[in-house]
């Protein structure tokens, strides 16, 4: 996901330069979509990329485990990249590491880990890119195939099984193009099933691409279409922002034994498009 956010970047960035996100203020009288601001109860930690997970920062903060399994396509211009992506981690919330004013909290080593009898690869979690907060368990999947069930497995918290969502296929906008503030703008869409919307700010620190995300939404009815009244869209500052598709399948349960808290399990069809606010 890094990869494809950097290629979509580097395109855009160079058009419209990168500006610090302001606080959007809202009017909220919308219609076809309930809409909320993105706030991250803790902007120390660090925390896996909205735009390759579709999990908002409260969201990472409250489960104390994830298991997801994560269809992502992110398109720039003639440009398309799609991976599919098995991730389990189990957080312990009483220890979050810190380093140079970054934290994260330690994963849990959970043994032999796999997808449908498949390992899972270890992935050493690093605060600030530097100091060990322990592991998670990642492994690139060949397909993606809508309500097929996908079974999660570890000695130490026994399997869990996903049933894969719908495919979201974004139609409007189209990606790389620009959008005007002061204009409507209309989203059109192809997918079933629970959708939501991430809009994040695309930036460059210390030479580095980042996304923050500052809005989401979902339409009351997922009727393929929806409209962001200009009024939402004026509250953002110009620059380059990814809108953010997914189609959900999710559920909570009970983490086993020793763990504690909750645990989210979710398959979700993301579709990233890169676009300039003007």
């Amino acid at each position: 996901m890094k990869t494809a956010i950097a290629i979509a970047a580097s395109v855009v960035l160079l058009l419209v330069g990168c500006q610090k996100p302001t606080e959007v203020q809202l009017t909220g009288d919308e219609t076809q979509i309930d809409l909320e601001t993105v706030n991250d109860p803790d902007g120390s930690f660090d925390r896996a990329a909205v735009d390759s997970t579709a999990l908002l920062p409260r969201e990472q903060q409250d489960y104390a485990g994830f298991v997801t399994l994560t269809s992502i396509r992110t398109d720039i211009g003639n440009l398309s990249r799609t991976t599919v992506v098995g991730r389990v981690v189990i957080e312990d919330k009483r220890r979050p590491v810190t380093f140079n004013g970054r934290r994260m909290f330690i994963g849990y080593r959970l043994g032999l880990v796999r997808i449908d009898g498949a390992f899972m690869i270890p992935r050493e979690r690093l605060v600030g890119g530097m100091v060990s907060a322990g592991f998670e368990y990642v492994r690139e999947v060949p397909t993606y195939e809508p309500g097929r069930t996908y079974t999660f497995s570890a000695d130490s918290i026994g399997s869990v099984s996903l049933t894969a969502s719908d495919v979201v296929t974004v139609e409007a906008p189209v990606s790389g193009t620009a959008v005007l503030r002061d204009r409507d703008l209309p989203l059109r869409w192809r997918g079933r099933g629970h959708l939501k919307i991430i809009v994040s700010a695309l930036r460059v620190e210390n030479g580095q691409f980042h996304t923050t995300p500052l809005l989401a939404f979902s339409p009351r009815k997922n009727e393929g279409r929806a409209l962001v009244s200009r009024r939402i869209l004026n509250g953002l500052p110009r620059g380059a922002y990814v809108f953010t598709f997914a189609i959900t399948n999710r559920e909570e349960r009970p983490l086993p034994g020793r763990y504690g808290g909750l645990v989210l399990l979710q398959a979700s069809s993301l579709h990233n498009i890169v676009v300039e606010l003007r």
